[in-house]
This record gives structure tokens, C-alpha cells and sequence, in this order.
């Protein structure tokens, strides 16, 4: 029950804000959601976009990086991506971190709240079938191992974890520093591309795309062996002690 109630007090702390946002910035925001899907294809455009609320863009790109989390369709490599191309690489880092802390909060409590019969209708059944088989609260080292594999579908991820009885402070742990790594590489990437440093850019999109090629290659392998090491079943978990 302790995490039902953990799960409202954040909901009526984070629901005023999310409304306030929508209200005085909802045009803007759409306008750079519409610029992040044509990000590679015109990067100035969302820079732009981004860029124009002045002092506030700190704030909005954190805004940007938690709803992709949340809205799981939003490829979240583009927002990481984008964090370093306004911001460098540390700011970027630092801002990325924030939003997506953020937004996997707003994921395990939304999954808390809404329970398993509407998070299913939310992630697609092939990845709901194979996450399901290592999303367990027991394995702590193995949920961090996820949340720093590239590629691997961390939103759905926060979506499953909030249906098992793992706490609010072991997920945040487990899914802010297993993002760090892939965050920074990401953040290097935009930095790299907004100052022209061609050649390191490709030396870091190769390193990004070989961790990402090898991870899939062995992603039956690394899914058997993280099974072996959970726990029971997914349940529905909304009466979960913290």
C-alpha cells in the first residue's frame, strides 16, 4: 500500500505541473514534437525550436526528453542526440539525465497506477512476451544491465517494472545510472556534430552502432541468461509494498 500512496502523492505533485506546461506552452511544445520526427533529416530546425524559448530551453528539453520516455514511439537516441547538439556534451548529459529520470518515474507510476490489463494494450505484444520473461523486482545487477544495453527498449521496460513489487528507489537507481553511459555517448554524438568534429562524430556513432550490433547478435543469449536470474511472474502490483 506504501507504494500506491507514493504513486499518488507523485501524481498530484507532477499533474499540476505537466496541466500548467500544456496550457501557457502547448503550441510550442507540439511544434517541437512535430520538429523532433524530421530531427535527422533538418537537426537545425528542432535546435531551432528548442533554442526559441530562450532561458527556458533547459527546462523544455527535459520537458521533451520525459515525454519520449513516456510515449514510448518516440525514438529516444534522437532527444539523447539532440541534448548534446544544443546543449554540449556535459550539459547535455546533465539535462538528458534529468528528463529521463523524470520520465521513467512518470512510466512506473502510470504502470502502477493503470495496472496490467491497460499496460498491455500499451507495449506490443512480441516485446511485452519477451521482457516479461526478466522484468523481476528480484534482480536488481540485472535490471541495471538492461537499462545499459544499447538499444534495448528501456521504456517498455519502466512500463513492466512498474508491475512487480521492485521499489521506488531501486527502479530510479537502476534506471538513471544504467542510462548514463548510452546518454553520454549520445550527448558526445550532438556535440560532436553541432562543432563540425566530423571524424570524432563517426568514431562515436561506429562505437554506438558496434555496441548496438553486438546486443542484438546476442540478444537471445543475454535475454536466456537474464531469465535464469529473476524471479516469478509479472502480477499485477498496484498493493505492492515499497
Amino acid at each position: 500500500m506504501a507504494s500506491r500512496r507514493h504513486t499518488v502523492a507523485a501524481g498530484l505533485l507532477i499533474g499540476p505541473v505537466v496541466l500548467a506546461v500544456g496550457w501557457f506552452w502547448g503550441d510550442r511544445l507540439a511544434n517541437c514534437l512535430r520538429a523532433l520526427w524530421a530531427m535527422y533529416g533538418s537537426p537545425g530546425a528542432i535546435r531551432a525550436s528548442v533554442a526559441g524559448f530562450g532561458a527556458w530551453a533547459p527546462l523544455v528539453f527535459i520537458g521533451l526528453q520525459a515525454l519520449q520516455v513516456v510515449l514510448s514511439p518516440i525514438p529516444g537516441e534522437a532527444t539523447g542526440v539532440l541534448g548534446g547538439y544544443l546543449f554540449g556534451t556535459w550539459l547535455g548529459l546533465v539535462y538528458s539525465t534529468a528528463g529521463l529520470t523524470l520520465g521513467s518515474a512518470l512510466a512506473f507510476g502510470l504502470s502502477r497506477w493503470l495496472g496490467l490489463r491497460l499496460v498491455r494494450r500499451m507495449i506490443p505484444a512480441a516485446a511485452y512476451e519477451k521482457l516479461s520473461l526478466i522484468a523481476r523486482p528480484q534482480g536488481v545487477a540485472v535490471m541495471f544491465i538492461l537499462f545499459a544495453v544499447p538499444g534495448f527498449p528501456k521504456d517498455y521496460l519502466s512500463y513492466l517494472l512498474g508491475l512487480t513489487p521492485m521499489s521506488w528507489s531501486s527502479y530510479l537507481q537502476v534506471s538513471t545510472l544504467g542510462r548514463i553511459p548510452g546518454t553520454w555517448l549520445l550527448s558526445a554524438q550532438g556535440d560532436a556534430a553541432s562543432s563540425n568534429q566530423y571524424g570524432l562524430l563517426l568514431v562515436l556513432v561506429a562505437v554506438a552502432a558496434a555496441l548496438a550490433l553486438l546486443s542484438w547478435i546476442y540478444r537471445r543469449r543475454i535475454l536466456q541468461c537474464l531469465g535464469r536470474l529473476s524471479g516469478p511472474a509479472l502480477s499485477d502490483s498496484r498493493t505492492a509494498e515499497d
